[in-house]
């Protein structure tokens, strides 16, 4: 009885869906072969724009970085090169695109040269195939990028001597090393956000701000800023600021339960959000001032700084222009923006160092030497 109830009602829920509403349009019909044509064509798109924009904003960020040595407190040496192959390919749902795409194979290949750096005006070029370093020869497959990674490690010169294979000639190419700042640019290629932030060891840039950006001189503003962060120790800061509040809070909630009776943990939660919001908006204007003056030393236009301001005021409107949060008003922003411009550009007009306004101390003590010994950026 049972059974025959289950079918019956399986036969009427499949007459249901059978008299519910249905398209009445012929539409063009396609094949799973033009389907999958045209995913293949996507994702092949999809590559080379991921990479084309990885690529532009380590030409912007570099400069950045190298402008903003004199105020960081760890640095490391590159010579503009970033390498990969098909192993440290991280891709896996594109891997076979990639091997047609950019022609990885288990040899390691430059995947990016970075705009007016040594390799550059050395003459090395993308998709070149780096054969040996310092007279090492690279192993090729999973343990390509760790044996360069180790023989960068081991120069100690002022230099490093790479055997590269371009355009079918074999020829050796020296190349002198150069110091930037010791905080990493990361592109985040799936993240649609219009956001950039930093964590205290490296910038983060999310694919929605790059394309929301309109220029490289706005975008380099943007990684000055970030950069400052980082070197003014703001999330440091921030986080004991935290833990101030928190620890403050914990205390009040303690003597209230000591007095009522009563668990409480309110204190505690309002302390930690008046730890976060201590001096958050403070911080925000400090990495403007600082990102300032590294955006300019790198020579790019400062102007754009602000008006990066005036189109985020122009996306998000009142709530952006007037309220300040853990970020300052765009309206302060601006305003403030202004006055740092100029008084930069009195700078420049009078031949002045640009260095900001700062205790000549903390940048002394900050000025180290990177000339040897130290880390490096290599992919």
């Amino acid at each position: 009885m049972r059974g025959h109830l289950i079918l019956s009602l399986f036969i009427l829920f499949t007459a249901l869906f059978q008299s519910a509403c249905t398209p009445v349009t012929v539409v063009p019909e396609v094949t799973e072969d033009e389907i999958a044509h045209e995913k293949a064509r996507l994702k092949r798109s999809y590559l080379k724009d991921r990479f084309d924009e990885e690529e532009r904003v380590l030409n912007i960020g570099y400069p950045i970085l190298k402008a903003g040595l004199e105020f960081c407190e760890e640095g490391v040496w590159t010579t503009g090169l970033r390498v990969w192959n098909i192993n440290s390919f991280d891709f896996s749902r594109y891997r076979d695109f990639a091997e047609d795409e950019f022609s990885l194979d288990r040899g390691l290949k430059v995947k990016y040269v970075i705009k007016g750096f040594p390799a550059d005006k050395a003459g090395v070029k993308k998709d070149a195939h780096i054969l040996a370093v310092d007279g090492k020869d690279l192993k090729k497959g999973s343990g390509a990028l760790r044996s360069y990674t180790k023989a960068m490690d081991k120069n100690e010169k002022a230099s490093v001597r790479y055997l590269i294979e371009q355009n079918g000639i074999v020829r050796e190419y020296d190349v002198p090393k150069v110091a930037v700042c010791k905080s990493p640019i990361v592109y985040h290629a799936d993240d649609g956000a219009v956001n950039a932030y930093a964590d205290g060891k490296a910038i983060h840039f999310t694919r929605g701000i790059v394309n929301f950006i309109d220029n490289d001189d706005e975008l380099a503003n943007v990684m000055g800023h970030e950069l400052a962060h980082n070197i003014m120790h703001h999330i440091d800061k921030g986080e004991i600021n935290r833990a101030i509040g928190r620890g403050a809070g914990y205390m009040l909630d303690f003597f209230t339960t000591v007095v009522t009776g009563y668990e409480s943990d309110t204190f505690e939660s309002y302390g930690l959000f008046g730890g976060h919001m201590a001096h958050s908006p403070l911080f925000e204007i400090e990495a403007d001032y600082v990102g300032y003056y590294i955006t300019a030393r790198a020579g790019y236009d400062i102007d754009q700084g602000y008006k990066f301001f005036e189109r985020l005021a122009s996306l998000y409107g009142a709530s952006s222009i007037d309220y300040t949060t853990t970020h300052p008003a765009d309206a302060e922003r601006i305003v403030i923006g202004k006055k740092i411009i100029a008084e930069i550009k009195e700078k420049q007009a009078k031949d002045h160092v640009l260095i900001p306004n700062v205790d000549p101390a903390e940048w002394s003590r900050r000025n180290l030497d990177y000339a040897h010994g130290q880390d490096h950026y290599n992919r």
